[in-house]
């Protein structure tokens, strides 16, 4: 019985089908889910779990690359993206584009996980890294 890291099987499943460069979104209540898109519907009550509730589960066993959010969430909620900023390592960069495209964004990822979150414009994109145990006798740029 695993008694460690996430336990929701489809979540945990998602999470290890991504593979280097695949995108999973964790969204607010509000988020119109893609049709096709897989997704696994967390919400038990308002405000629970919340984003940065389950992106901390989420930080503890899956690898990122590259952050991307709604611009909007840094004039609504500007302490909100702080709070989500501090979670990642310096070298990890963030992208802010506009919520309407985000939603495009989100017809093409892996999968979807809704919160109960109502924070307005609270999504997290994760672009998914590779493991980092790949080995290589070269550690500089490689150039064309």
């Amino acid at each position: 019985m695993v008694t460690k890291g996430i336990q929701n099987i489809e979540i945990s499943r998602m999470l290890n089908y991504a593979q280097h460069m695949d995108e999973i979104i964790i969204c607010d209540i509000g988020f119109p889910i893609p049709k096709g898109v897989e997704y696994v519907d967390l919400v038990l009550k308002d405000d629970f779990p919340r984003v940065e509730e389950v992106l901390d589960a989420v930080l503890d066993c899956f690898s990122v690359e590259k952050v991307i959010m709604a611009e909007e969430g840094r004039f609504y909620n500007p302490l909100y993206v702080r709070r989500v900023q501090d979670r990642f390592e310096s070298n990890i960069p963030f992208e802010f584009i506009p919520h309407s495209e985000f939603k495009r964004r989100s017809v093409n990822v892996k999968g979807i996980i809704r919160t109960g979150d109502y924070t307005a414009n609270s999504n997290i994109l994760l672009v998914s890294a590779d493991s980092g145990k790949f080995r290589r006798e070269n550690k500089g740029v490689f150039k064309n």
